[in-house]
């Protein structure tokens, strides 16, 4: 059935579905369309959703920051519970 969909309404169904159920939807559908949803709905998600990095040092930074961004989130709690418990 989504095989004869036109990609707009492909799309806002699919947008809709949980992306575990959209997978094993994908699976079934005919390459050349699974192709094609997959690159609109990664079009769609814009600069919020980056594409992958492309190069092992793209990926590294990419690494990098993620661990830097989590990090930083665990000094802070750390400093919280600190400041909770009375300590210095």
């Amino acid at each position: 059935m989504f095989d004869r969909l036109e990609m707009p309404v492909l799309y806002q169904i699919a947008s809709q579905i949980a992306p575990r159920k959209m997978s094993d939807i994908l699976g079934l559908m005919s390459p050349d369309v699974a192709e094609r949803l997959t690159t609109e709905m990664a079009r769609r998600a814009g600069p919020d959703h980056p594409p992958p990095p492309r190069s092992a040092q793209d990926r590294a930074d990419a690494s990098a920051k993620l661990i830097s961004r989590d990090n930083s989130k665990a000094l802070a709690r750390d400093a919280t519970c600190r400041l909770d418990a009375g300590w210095p």
